[in-house]
Formats: structure tokens, C-alpha cells, sequence
């Protein structure tokens, strides 16, 4: 002790080393939740900070349509709503500046900025059946140019090697080999289990017998067996690997296409790749890689996703949660028809008019 601070010597002044605890395990806890809580601040901060700087920076805004994933309802324990939910899960439309082929919109449940980068979407809300994804775009001319989704339970063809394939005017398809998971759910019976445990006792081996004191002590160990569980009827659940292709369509003419000026705000139909959505033959595919083959695609076939003001004005303005500066951004939104290549035919699908472009 000197000068009535004990603990401290010149190192541990500097360090405080030994006298300050560590923090309990609560401590840590609580400040691991307020830093995520702080982290999340500043992402929403940023978020509508950047919709202001864009707008006075001459980019530009475009709001466009996806499926709404969690209008669906899905009994996760049912492999085929578990398959169902994967394709529409990462469903994904393509779209790409023509002058700047780099800035690309990845449209799609799966596809936020926050994710995947500059290319997805800073902000979505829902209305109805309809999912509303929030981009900054490089004002320009954008074609929609393809799509990306996963099938489980889908095979690749296995064409012919060193085949002559003539390229599609249309474009090709990428289907890379991959697995998907489902579980097999069931019950097994179980025998009623059982533990054993050494006990380990001390004895006196030997006495004085004046003082009665043990003066020598013995060890005698047995066995002892105890229930842990009844028998009965158990949940079994066994995992099982499906085959599964991810399908990367990329288009050499445009499915469908819009414009967007300097400072302006627009909302525009989507599209939606409702697997499967190519079109192709197994004699004009070849195989590039140990999983991976190109096809070269015949037709794609889109789910177009209508829109307009009205509606989504129906949805969540993005006040509600704080983001006003991206509100005020959007105050001037407007529709946007887009310029169709492809042709609208018969087809059932709960999500809208199907759409295609063929070669």
C-alpha cells in the first residue's frame, strides 16, 4: 500500500491490473445487445441519409415488384412446402444499365443492399401478395436480362460430349449442380434406458482397541444401475440430400426494359422467374464443369407483377419507421410504364399474367 491506494503499483496504476474485476457474464451480455442495437441505428441512419445524397447527386430511384414471400403460408415439416418455399425464396430478376453494364438490379425475396451489396435493395415493404423493393440507380436505360433461382428436386440433362452447339440468338442458361436438404419425420420405438455408476465406499479395515481409532481403512466399490428413460415412442427425424440445380438465364435481347432520368423517382411492374422458367433442349446443352452445364435457351418465361401509385401507396410509407428523408424522396414517385419484348400467354400461376420471350 502507498499513500493509503493498495493494489496499485506503477504498472498496475497504468493498467489497473488485478484491481478492476471482469465484467459478468449479464454485463457482457447487455453490452453486446446495445451495440447491436447502436449498430442498427447507424445502418438506419445511413440508409436515409444516402436516399438524400443520391437524389441531390443526380442518381436516381426506381421501385420495382417481386412476389411477397410471406403472404404464402408454409408448414416447414412438409418437405414439399420446404421445397416450394426455396424456389420462391430466391426467385430473382435481372436487370441491367445498358451504358454501364455493371450497375445491376438484382430483384427478389432474397436480394438486399444490406446482403448483397449496392446491387440489391435499400428498403422493401409489402402490400397484398405483392413485395415493393426500394433501389439507387445510375439514371439510364435498363433491360431486364435475366433471372437466378433454385430447384431442388431437379436433375441436370446429360447431353453428348464434344457436340457442336450452334449459340441461341436468345441467350443461354447456366444450371449448376447442387443438393438440398429434406428431412424424413417419423417415430421409432425406444427400449427403456439405463445408467450404471461405481459407488466407491471407505470401511475400517482394523480398530485400537484401546482408543477404538481406525488405524487402517479399506475401499469397496459396487454397481448401481437407474432408469434415465422410459421406453415408448420417440420423434425420428433423418436427414436425406436431394438433387438440386441453381439456373443462371442470361438474355442477349431484352425481356422487358424502362428509362430513368437524373433526380427522378419511379415505380415499374416486375417480373418473377417462376421455376422452372427455361426454355431449352438436352442436345443444346454441354457440360463446362464438373457441375455445371450451359444450355442455350430456346424461350424464358417470366410471371409479370403489376403495379402502380395507388397501390403502393396502399403499403407502409417509409415514415412509419423513421425514414423520412427517404419518404420525402419518394413524395414525387412516379409510374413508369415498361416496354415489352416479350408476349403475355395462357398459363396458371396464382402471382400474375406469364410472359415469353422466345429465340
Amino acid at each position: 500500500m502507498k499513500n493509503g491506494l493498495p493494489c496499485l503499483s506503477l504498472l498496475g496504476l497504468a493498467l489497473l491490473g488485478g484491481c478492476v474485476p471482469p465484467p459478468s457474464l449479464i454485463d457482457q451480455q447487455r453490452q453486446y445487445e446495445q451495440d447491436v442495437e447502436a449498430q442498427a441505428r447507424q445502418l438506419h441512419a445511413a440508409t436515409d441519409d444516402l436516399f438524400e445524397a443520391a437524389m441531390a447527386s443526380g442518381m436516381a430511384i426506381v421501385v420495382t415488384t417481386t412476389v411477397n414471400l410471406d403472404s404464402q403460408k408454409y408448414n416447414f415439416e412438409n418437405n414439399d412446402d420446404s421445397v416450394r418455399f426455396e424456389k420462391l425464396r430466391t426467385g430473382t430478376a435481372v436487370w441491367r444499365n445498358s451504358a454501364n453494364p455493371r450497375r445491376i438490379l438484382y430483384v427478389g425475396n432474397n436480394m438486399k443492399a444490406e446482403k448483397i451489396g449496392v446491387h440489391g435493395s435499400h428498403y422493401q415493404t409489402v402490400f397484398g401478395r405483392t413485395l415493393y423493393q426500394i433501389y439507387i440507380v445510375e439514371p439510364g436505360h435498363y433491360d431486364l436480362v435475366g433471372s437466378l433461382y433454385n430447384s431442388p428436386r431437379t436433375t441436370t440433362p446429360n447431353p453428348q460430349a464434344n457436340r457442336d452447339i450452334a449459340p441461341s440468338p436468345l441467350g443461354k442458361v447456366t444450371l449448376v449442380e447442387k443438393e438440398f436438404s429434406e428431412f424424413d419425420r417419423g417415430q421409432r420405438w425406444q427400449d427403456p434406458q439405463y445408467q450404471t455408476d461405481t459407488v466407491n465406499q471407505n470401511y475400517c479395515a482394523a480398530v485400537r482397541v484401546v482408543s477404538g481409532e481406525c488405524v487402517s481403512w479399506g475401499t469397496s466399490s459396487y454397481d448401481v444401475t437407474r432408469q434415465t428413460s422410459a421406453g415408448g415412442w420417440v420423434a425420428d427425424i433423418n436427414e436425406r440430400k436431394v438433387a438440386s440445380v441453381e439456373a443462371h438465364s442470361e438474355l442477349k435481347k431484352a425481356f422487358a426494359s424502362f428509362d430513368v432520368a437524373p433526380g427522378e423517382a419511379i415505380v415499374v411492374d416486375g417480373f418473377y422467374p417462376e421455376a422452372p422458367n427455361v426454355g431449352f433442349e438436352e442436345k443444346d446443352c454441354r457440360r463446362v464443369a464438373n457441375d455445371k452445364l450451359d444450355c442455350e435457351l430456346s424461350a424464358l418465361y417470366m410471371v409479370r407483377i403489376p403495379t402502380g401509385l395507388q397501390e403502393f401507396r396502399g403499403a407502409s410509407d417509409p415514415s412509419k419507421y423513421g425514414y423520412m428523408k427517404m419518404s420525402k424522396a419518394l413524395a414525387n414517385l412516379q409510374y413508369r410504364p415498361v416496354k415489352l419484348n416479350a408476349k403475355p400467354i395462357k398459363d396458371e400461376s396464382i402471382w400474375g399474367e406469364t410472359y415469353v420471350l422466345k429465340r
